[in-house]
């Protein structure tokens, strides 16, 4: 018997011109993460609060605008 994970397909949705230049050009795009997958809400927020205040000290802007 196989397992559905490794059956599992991904669908890839392109995006809008909009959309791409939101999550790479502003900090509007920083995702929220938890690489270990035991982190706690808290813990989750402040990685997402110095992930962005980092992109914001190179320059990057809280939102795009064309």
């Amino acid at each position: 018997m196989s397992s559905s994970f490794a059956k599992k397909t991904f669908l890839v949705f392109p995006k809008s011109e909009k959309d791409r230049l939101i999550t790479t050009k502003s900090t509007a795009g920083t995702p929220y993460s938890d690489p270990g997958l035991d982190s706690t809400r808290e813990q989750i927020l402040i990685r997402h609060v110095q992930a962005v205040s980092e992109r914001r000290k190179q320059g990057i802007p809280k939102w795009f605008r064309k």
